[in-house]
């Protein structure tokens, strides 16, 4: 009798989206991303898309993960973003748990405008996650601009400042998630450190401004920057700041511990 031995093949099945990305980065990189990565990633867009919130994102950064920083600028989603300072980013500047470190003049351009369509004015986040938050005045996101409808987010100190319509607000600097949105035109808040601060400040029209939404940027007296692991923007629509915020926690938590 002849026996015929078959040894069980574990196939792991990804999201057609993930998958996509997966293949670009490993493109990138030159090496196959780690399993546990891939599982991470994974669970976070299928708790994006989950919960409704996917065709809510214009762009995710990933700016973690993987091998090398050409593969950290592959966009999850959304347009493919820029490293053009004049003192750009290198390889040196990152790590694939802890993130991009900002540094003087050197800046990732988003290649989204703020005017852009998808995201009205009373109808936008924008979200980052930081593993370290510079104790000097570094930008961390948004407009480099303070003219009609300009908004960003940048460290004052030993404060985060948040900046909507010319009205500029602080509170305590924390690391981790912090995601400042306006779904009214009446007021914007500001999520950091797990709790979410309102300021009644009225919204503006961004129709005059078009320049791009940039991630860091700023002169070279201000030092070291931010190290950043993870940037998003999008529509705000639904979204629980809450349920976002376990998302994006539950993927950077499993990016450190791979």
């Amino acid at each position: 009798m002849q026996i015929i031995s078959r040894r069980a093949t574990a196939i792991t099945s990804y999201d057609t989206d993930a998958a996509a990305w997966f293949t670009a980065v490993e493109a990138a990189d030159g090496q196959v991303l780690p399993t546990a990565y891939k599982t991470a990633w994974n669970t976070f867009i299928t708790g994006l898309k989950g919960n409704n919130y996917w065709s809510l994102i214009r762009q995710i950064i990933p700016l973690c993960s993987s091998s090398t920083l050409t593969g950290a600028l592959i966009p999850v989603v959304g347009p493919t973003p820029l490293n053009n300072g004049t003192a750009a980013f290198t390889s040196s500047d990152y790590d694939r748990k802890t993130g991009l470190l900002g540094k003087a003049n050197a800046q990732i351009d988003t290649a989204i405008v703020q005017n852009d369509s998808f995201m009205p004015q009373n109808d936008i986040f924008n979200a980052f996650h930081s593993s370290v938050i510079s104790a000097t005045a570094a930008p961390i996101l948004g407009s480099t601009s303070t003219s009609t409808g300009a908004t960003r987010i940048f460290s004052n100190g030993t404060n985060t400042v948040s900046r909507s319509n010319g009205s500029q607000n602080t509170v305590a600097t924390q690391t981790g998630f912090n995601m400042l949105y306006r779904n009214n035109s009446a007021n914007y808040v500001l999520r950091t450190g797990g709790a979410n601060n309102t300021y009644a400040v009225a919204s503006q029209s961004p129709s005059t401004n078009t320049t791009n939404f940039i991630w860091y940027r700023f002169p070279s007296s201000y030092g070291t920057g931010h190290r950043l692991r993870l940037l998003i923007t999008g529509r705000f629509g639904s979204i629980d700041p809450v349920a976002f915020q376990s998302l994006c926690d539950t993927l950077i938590t499993a990016i450190v511990a791979a």
